[in-house]
């Protein structure tokens, strides 16, 4: 189910898409358009030009004229749209578990490892695993990523994907180093959120998303799961 946020970026996404040459399908933004709008958590402050348009055609018909260049564009649209989200984020005062679960050093106390063996962590497992495939396939073929202007450049592009396939190798582990993984999510989580400032391609930020998503839910899991102290204990 999707959240206030989701809808934000949904939309804030999907304009973008339709201001630099993409789509966005009408009924979403209708939808969105609405359901925000008769929010009174977020109606006012909804953009003047979400208010103003009242399908995607008119707001093309009024972007397209408004700026030449898709950055300028892009800059206007993420502009207009981070007092929505940053008020969304504040009144959805997330708790220390889903908030902090890749930073917070003490989340899962002194024990590093946790035991992958019980059947919901290899059900998160899958599901985290087969996000990363897709991602890792969409960043290598991504043309924004690692070029000038980038999120991130060619080094960091290239550090990504290995990170991205230890990952994976790890998770088919009997055991995971909670410390080591949630560098992998905090870094992905920085890299989206840059990304949707400087507007990475929508099928890359989505598929961080989902990653991202994916590993609140195993490290979730993983909380749940005994704790080994010294990997040596695991011979």
């Amino acid at each position: 189910m999707e959240t206030t946020l989701d809808e934000a970026h949904q939309l804030q996404n999907g304009l973008a898409a339709r201001a630099t040459g993409g789509d966005f399908a009408n009924l979403d933004y209708l939808q969105i358009r609405s359901s925000l709008m008769n929010d009174s958590s977020t109606e006012s402050l909804v953009p003047d030009f979400v208010r103003r348009c009242k399908n995607i055609d008119q707001f093309w018909a009024w972007i397209k004229d408004e700026k030449p260049t898709y950055a300028e564009r892009r800059k206007i649209i993420w502009d207009s749209f981070s007092p929505l989200i940053e008020e969304i984020e504040t009144l959805s005062k997330p708790t220390k578990e889903t908030s902090d679960i890749f930073a917070t050093p003490d989340f899962f106390g002194t024990t590093d490892w946790r035991l992958t063996n019980a059947p919901s962590v290899q059900k998160a497992i899958s599901d985290v695993s087969l996000k990363l495939i897709l991602l890792l396939e969409l960043v290598n073929t991504s043309n924004t990523l690692g070029s000038e202007n980038s999120v991130i450049n060619d080094i960091q592009k290239a550090q990504l994907i290995a990170l991205l396939e230890t990952a994976l190798a790890a998770l088919n582990a009997p055991a995971i180093q909670t410390s080591a993984a949630s560098g992998l999510f905090s870094w992905l989580t920085k890299i989206l959120k840059r990304g949707l400032e400087k507007g990475t391609e929508n099928g890359v930020s989505d598929a961080m998303g989902d990653v991202i998503d994916s590993g609140k839910d195993l490290f979730s899991e993983l909380a749940q799961q005994p704790g080994i102290s010294d990997l040596d204990k695991l011979l």
